[in-house]
């Protein structure tokens, strides 16, 4: 459990190092997200937990998933309770900033980080329920594998490739528009504003040969 602590710890702690980093280059990006913090705290508390419980055989590794899966679920839960949902910090990047101060994406991001909710109360569960069998010699070792360790995994992959399908349609229900889908502003002859610069550089070299 040791090695699996800290090295999970510094992998979190060098997500934060580089977000804060990120963020000074493209400040769309936020300098810092719930669920990195979160992480590293957490694997730090675990890891000094392991160290002070060294003598009794250090930490049960079996708890490190029931806790991290804990901890996501408060971390979500806090942050919609403060009005700064995780979700919003994951996505402000891909909208522009007046959709990012309104009122339809902070709904969307608030849907989303529910939905989040779910899935970390269930692989939370999931965790936990694993952990109260795992001396129980009735039940083969099958069974605790695939509770605790491949039903949270599943989940998680679920909850993956189902964000983008439930952010597409709360995007038309909220009427939220991404970066990329704002067309270009046209001027009165319909020419949209890259073609519009396109043309007025031609005109300009054309001018200066004229000149020559």
């Amino acid at each position: 459990a040791t090695v699996a602590v800290w090295t999970a710890f510094g992998m979190n702690a060098s997500q934060i190092v580089l977000e804060y980093f990120h963020s000074t280059y493209k400040p769309q990006y936020p300098s810092w997200t719930w669920l990195s913090s979160a992480q590293t705290l957490t694997f730090f508390g675990l890891g000094v937990a392991d160290a002070a419980l060294r003598r009794s055989g250090g930490l049960d590794p079996a708890l490190l998933s029931p806790v991290v899966f804990s901890v996501l679920l408060a971390t979500a839960c806090l942050s919609v309770a403060v009005g700064m949902p995780f979700t919003k910090q994951l996505t402000q990047h891909r909208v522009s900033d007046e959709v990012r101060q309104s009122d339809g994406f902070h709904r969307l991001t608030v849907v989303l980080a529910v939905f989040w909710m779910g899935l970390f109360a269930t692989a939370a569960g999931c965790a936990w329920a694993a952990y109260a069998v795992q001396n129980d010699e009735r039940l083969p070792h099958a069974v605790h594998a695939v509770v605790g360790t491949a039903l949270p995994l599943a989940v998680m992959a679920g909850g993956v490739l189902a964000t983008p399908v439930i952010g597409k349609a709360l995007k038309a229900k909220y009427g939220v528009k991404g970066i990329a889908d704002i067309e270009p502003e046209k001027d009165d002859n319909g020419k949209e504003d890259g073609e519009k610069a396109n043309s007025n550089d031609q005109n300009t070299e054309a001018d200066a040969s004229n000149l020559v």
